[in-house]
């Protein structure tokens, strides 16, 4: 029997890329023209706008994943005629390698408590979906992870268009999730000394203690 649905997001959560959309572009460049001594450092500042949310306030329609990436295109270009002496051609020509680099499963890595956790919560009759804000190719990306046999539905932006819906949720709803969050981590959202970490993963563990605080999260709905 279904006890409801978790929402999960994809990058930073179930898995990671070294260097994400920088370190993908740092490589292109590297590969090609390994003597202009590039690093992400260089690349980064000039990849903080123009990806589709970075402005979650325009609705995008569906487009195929060919489209996706020609939008996609002229923002990295443009990053990379910024960071380094390349010309327009080169450029674009890099900012096209960039596809085949990024969404390379081998890339990738899942955390090692992501399929212990998700295997747990099916166990007690939680169905998994994914929702991300990323290319459109992530169904094909979770096959190639292993984890499709565990997702009911992967939603991307990339593939839906959609980034983001304006008071999908009330604010109280937000505030009681933050607050069980961080009582399930042990930490005080109040008092900085206890945030002894850059980065805090909830664990299997986790999700009991968060259990304990609220049998059912869809009563949250109520």
């Amino acid at each position: 029997m279904s006890r409801g649905v978790l929402v999960w997001d994809f990058d930073g959560t179930l898995a990671t890329r070294p260097g994400n959309w920088t370190g993908a572009l740092c490589e292109v460049v590297v590969n090609r023209y390994p003597d202009l001594g590039m690093t992400p450092d260089r690349l980064r500042p000039h990849l903080q706008r123009g990806f589709p949310w970075h402005q979650p306030e325009i609705v995008r329609g569906p487009c195929s994943e060919d489209e996706w990436w020609d939008h996609l295109l002229p923002v990295l270009a443009g990053a990379l005629r910024s960071a380094t002496p390349l010309g327009e051609s080169q450029a674009r020509q890099l900012a096209g390698d960039v596809r085949a680099l990024y969404i390379d499963p081998r890339s990738w890595q899942l955390f090692d408590d992501v399929l212990p956790a998700l295997r747990q919560l099916s166990g007690r009759g939680w169905r998994h979906v994914l929702l991300s804000n990323h290319v459109p190719e992530l169904s094909r990306l979770t096959d190639a992870l292993g984890l499709s046999h565990l997702l009911v539905a992967v939603y991307s932006s990339g593939r839906t268009g959609v980034i983001r819906l304006e008071a999908a949720f009330p604010r109280s709803l937000a505030d009681e999730c933050r607050g069980l969050l961080w009582a399930s981590l042990g930490l005080d959202p109040v008092d900085p000394s206890t945030w002894r970490r850059s980065r805090a993963r909830l664990t299997t563990g986790s999700f009991n203690r968060i259990h304990a605080l609220r049998a059912d999260p869809l009563a949250l709905l109520d």
